[in-house]
């Protein structure tokens, strides 16, 4: 190490700060896809419950450059999606719709905070965790299977997929409306409830079971959602692959 990188070293140092390589484990969640997806070849991220592009814009700054689609069905937070979007190539939004487990017209209920929106009844332990979460609306949407979606946006039957679910509670119905799809999918992000947070929504046992059952190995999880009353931890995201 040089002499003014000791100095500066030294310098951070003194105001309470410390320089240093992050490992592997300690990356945040968005990077670590984008890292894994690289590693794999993966060139192509489903974006499902994008609301408004949050996740799109992190996994471009966490150095994913391949292909992004969102879906998103609640019309206000679509509306912005699509403008965020068209700011990049590579980045689709979708037609506005959700992902389910069959092709339907439904009413999605639409929370205050907009990505709490589920098409599930929200459980009082939800609301008490996170106030701004509760429903304020209720929204007609269209409802389409990945499968027959995929084959309507182009995509090649072959291309390997990442895919990242939050649906607040529907994420089941999601895989389930994917049966065609899912030898495809590699890399899976998706909400784990440890707790009832949507009526008819899958426990963590449940999709964990669900998951490893259709070839899918855990290599992550994080913190999502805590109620800081009890100290109990509500809901966590998982990070699984398909070797």
């Amino acid at each position: 190490m040089n002499l003014a990188r000791k100095r500066l070293k030294r310098w951070i140092r003194r105001h309470g700060y410390e320089v240093r390589k992050v490992g592997v484990g300690e990356l945040d969640d968005v990077t670590r896809l984008a890292h894994i997806a690289n590693r794999r070849n993966l060139h192509l991220f489903l974006d499902v419950g994008a609301n408004q592009g949050q996740f799109a814009i992190e996994l471009r700054m966490a150095g994913f450059s391949g292909r992004i689609i969102s879906f998103e069905p609640i019309s206000e937070a679509h509306a912005m999606l699509a403008r965020r979007a068209g700011k990049d190539p590579l980045w689709t939004a979708a037609p506005r719709m959700a992902l389910g487990s069959r092709n339907a017209t439904e009413l999605i209920n639409v929370s205050r905070n907009s990505y709490s929106s589920s098409l599930l009844p929200m459980t009082d332990t939800h609301i008490s965790a996170a106030p701004s979460s509760a429903y304020v609306k209720s929204e007609e949407i269209i409802v389409r299977r990945l499968d027959d979606i995929l084959v309507e946006l182009g995509i090649p039957p072959d291309e390997p997929l990442a895919l990242k679910i939050d649906t607040q509670g529907y994420e089941a119905q999601v895989l389930a409306g994917a049966p065609l799809t899912i030898p495809r999918i590699k890399l899976i992000f998706t909400e784990l409830s440890l707790a009832p947070l949507y009526d008819g929504a899958p426990t963590f046992d449940q999709m964990h079971a669900w998951l490893r059952s259709s070839g899918f190995r855990c290599v992550g999880l994080s913190h999502e959602l805590s109620d800081f009353e009890s100290g109990e931890m509500l809901q966590v995201n998982g990070t699984f692959v398909q070797d």
